[in-house]
């Protein structure tokens, strides 16, 4: 990772996750991220738009700070694993101590039945200019 992705990775409390629908239109918007041993971990929605075009096409591109921050390029899925879960729940609640849940077991319990809300994990591949340019 170059010195300008980690500063915005460090820095930002937000990320702007690009999806892409049936045809490969792009949808970018932003919301609150975890960084853990190298990948990414969004808190969002089980039906949002977002979920349901991962579901199709798992490619995403992640950009720090700004729509046009510095990024990566990467696959997402929803997070299954409990131990998981477990291991992120309280990474998140210490990052955002004003998220609307009630404790890190709130959070682990949402997550893990994917009522309210599930846990995407992306997996970097490539900056995300590099992935852009192989297209």
């Amino acid at each position: 990772m170059d010195a300008e992705l980690t500063r915005a990775i460090e820095e930002s409390k937000e990320v702007y996750i690009t999806t892409f629908d049936g045809d490969g239109r792009p949808g970018t918007v932003p919301v609150w991220f975890d960084h853990h041993a190298g990948r990414f971990y969004i808190s969002t929605y089980p039906g949002s738009l977002k979920v349901r075009k991962i579901a199709r096409n798992p490619a995403v591109r992640l950009a720090f700070g700004r729509r046009t921050g510095p990024g990566v390029a990467g696959k997402a899925r929803i997070v299954t694993e409990e131990s998981l879960i477990r291991a992120i729940a309280p990474i998140h609640a210490g990052r955002y101590p004003d998220g609307p849940w009630d404790s890190v077991d709130h959070l682990t319990q949402m997550w893990t039945e994917r009522s309210e809300r599930c846990l995407l994990e992306i997996v970097p591949s490539l900056p995300a200019q590099a992935e852009e340019g192989r297209r």
